[in-house]
Parts: C-alpha cells; sequence; structure tokens
C-alpha cells in the first residue's frame, strides 16, 4: 500500500507508535530515481496503529523546496554523499572538538605548573628547584 501511496519509495525505516497520542506505524523511505543530495528518509506514509487506516504520506519529490533543502542535510550531517573518503574525513572533523579539548587541557597545565616557581621568584624566596639553561 505504501508503494501505491509514493510511487517508487523504498523503505528504509519503520517507526512504531512512541504514545498513546501519537498511534502512527510510519515507513520512511527514499524516492527513486533520488539525487545524491537526498536523504533515505525523505518520504514517509502513515498508518494508524489500532486500524491500519492510512493517515497521511509525503513524496519528498513533490513536497516543496524548504522541505527538500532540508532532506538534502541528511547525507551532510552524516557524510555519505561521497563514499569512503568523505566519512573519513567527516570522522576527523567530528573528533577537533576532543583534541582541541585535550590539547588546550595540556596547554593550561603546562602554564599552571610553572606559576609557583614565578610566584616565589617575585616574592624574593628561593627556588626549591634549580633551573638549568
Amino acid at each position: 500500500d505504501a508503494a501505491k501511496r509514493v510511487p517508487g519509495v523504498r523503505a528504509n525505516y519503520l517507526s512504531f507508535p512512541i504514545s498513546a497520542e501519537a498511534p502512527a506505524v510510519t515507513f520512511y523511505g527514499a524516492s527513486e530515481p533520488r539525487s545524491r543530495w537526498s536523504g533515505p528518509y525523505g518520504s514517509y506514509v502513515a498508518y494508524d496503529a489500532r486500524r491500519g487506516a492510512f493517515m497521511s504520506a509525503t513524496d519528498i519529490r513533490e513536497a516543496g523546496a524548504w522541505a527538500r533543502f532540508v532532506d538534502g542535510f541528511t547525507p551532510v550531517h552524516f557524510g555519505t554523499f561521497g563514499g569512503l573518503p568523505v566519512k573519513i574525513l567527516w570522522a576527523f572533523i567530528g573528533l577537533t572538538p576532543a583534541i582541541l579539548s585535550i590539547s588546550g587541557f595540556c596547554i593550561w597545565w603546562m602554564r599552571n605548573r610553572r606559576r609557583p616557581a614565578a610566584k616565589n621568584a617575585a616574592a624574593g624566596r628561593p627556588a626549591l628547584e634549580s633551573a638549568s639553561v
């Protein structure tokens, strides 16, 4: 029935009801033919979970420009538009905040480790360690 409602749809994800207020079983999928910038879940068909009656359907090919634009962010977000090299690049980009936080902590720690010796010198007290240059 979903293929009749949205011709050429290939179901990629099935969503079951998450609450009694929204009792819908929804088939999400890609409408063929699709561009490389369209996501795998742009089209959907929803059915009532209790009665099995059709509720709504959306074909991304017939949707407005904004819906197609938003759907195009799925491959960009996950890095699935360019094969393995892009996925590896996206993984490195995703690790950048962790690398920056670790390097920032190391810089902070190195600066604070030297600070007590500078305070002792400013106060006129001898340093505990002798510096060799």
